[in-house]
Parts: C-alpha cells; sequence; structure tokens
C-alpha cells in the first residue's frame, strides 16, 4: 500500500473522471495512470492542465507455450509504483494525484 506518506488517491468511475480531474488537479500536476487505460483519460488529464505519468501493466513471466495471458494473469510491479511517487514526492514535495483504473 502506498500510505507511507499523505497525498490524494481517488478513485471514480469514468463518467466522474473529466470533473473530478477538474476539481483537483492544478496546472502540472502528474497524474499516475496505470495502463491500460481508458483513452479519455489522457485528454481529460492534459485538457485540465496535468501531466500523465505511466505505470505499465506485466504479463506473466511464466505462460505455458501457446497459451494466452487472460486479464487476470497481469500484474501491476507495486515496486515500480511505489518508486515512480517516491520519485515526484522527494523532488517535489507534494504527492500525485494518483489515478486507479478499476478492474
Amino acid at each position: 500500500m502506498l500510505n507511507d506518506r499523505p497525498g490524494r488517491r481517488l478513485t471514480c468511475p469514468c463518467a466522474g473522471m473529466y470533473a473530478t480531474l477538474l476539481a483537483f488537479l492544478n496546472p502540472g500536476d502528474e497524474v499516475i495512470c496505470i495502463e491500460p487505460f481508458f483513452d479519455q483519460y489522457t485528454a481529460s488529464i492534459v485538457f485540465n492542465g496535468g501531466k500523465p505519468v505511466y505505470v505499465p501493466l506485466h504479463p506473466p513471466a511464466n505462460l505455458p507455450e501457446g497459451q494466452l495471458p487472460e486479464g487476470k494473469d497481469w500484474t501491476v510491479d507495486f515496486d515500480e509504483l511505489r518508486c515512480v511517487c517516491l520519485v515526484r514526492i522527494e523532488s517535489r514535495g507534494s504527492s500525485p494525484l494518483t489515478l486507479l483504473e478499476p478492474p
């Protein structure tokens, strides 16, 4: 969990995403987006003065040959996510707004 530093963490459905970004983003704020995500998010972030920062999902490492990964097989590297957050906190003294795409 990334609760070791104060910050804003919001989760909301797509219909409210634009309004949420409009309400909370200041010019230059960074929004962490876990890829893949709904393509409208990038436009909503940029239009409201934010800067998207991408953290990818990773495919499974040991799938049997010929088997395709399913959605449940992809994972977030939480060390990578933590690093992205902490670098921004330490360099700017503030937390990024984290955007989490629900499964």
